[in-house]
């Protein structure tokens, strides 16, 4: 977690304002990237997926602020292999369920992004839904597969 030191999560969830947040966001996220590499501890992966959840959150807030929603698009499309490879490959209950709150927050900000990789996060998202996962894991499964029909715009109104 090095790398992070100069973004921790309490910053970039609620102690910088609006303004502050809207410019530093895309380059944390960025930087928080580097966190969810295939070899780095469970740690780094849990804290940087709990950062993209963070900031996705907070976004939600402001996702009809000008550029917003393109710019999540933009980080979106780069996340969604991470989040697969995550959701299909990690042993560690506490990773997959930050993978998930991520997940969660990419749907609600820009659902539309990961429309490519929608099939086979429906079918991670089931997998881990079916599982004799931890029930966190299952409950944010859940959610997120309520949420998957917006990346296609097949949600009734």
């Amino acid at each position: 977690m090095s790398g992070m030191q100069s973004t921790p999560r309490s910053v970039m969830a609620a102690d910088c304002n609006g303004q502050q947040f809207q410019e530093a966001w895309p380059s944390w996220c960025n930087q928080m990237m580097h966190l969810l590499s295939k070899d780095r501890p469970h740690a780094d992966k849990r804290e940087g997926w709990a950062g993209q959840s963070h900031v996705f959150c907070r976004l939600a807030s402001m996702a009809d602020e000008p550029g917003v929603r393109r710019d999540a698009a933009g980080i979106a499309t780069q996340l969604a292999p991470m989040l697969l490879q995550t959701l299909l490959k990690s042993d560690s209950g506490g990773v997959c369920e930050a993978a998930l709150r991520a997940l969660a927050g990419v749907l609600t900000v820009t659902p539309a992004a990961l429309r490519n990789h929608e099939p086979a996060l429906t079918a991670a998202v089931a997998q881990l839904l079916l599982s004799p996962a931890a029930p966190a894991v299952r409950r944010q499964a859940a959610l997120c597969f309520a949420l998957l029909p917006h990346v296609r715009g097949t949600v009734g109104t």
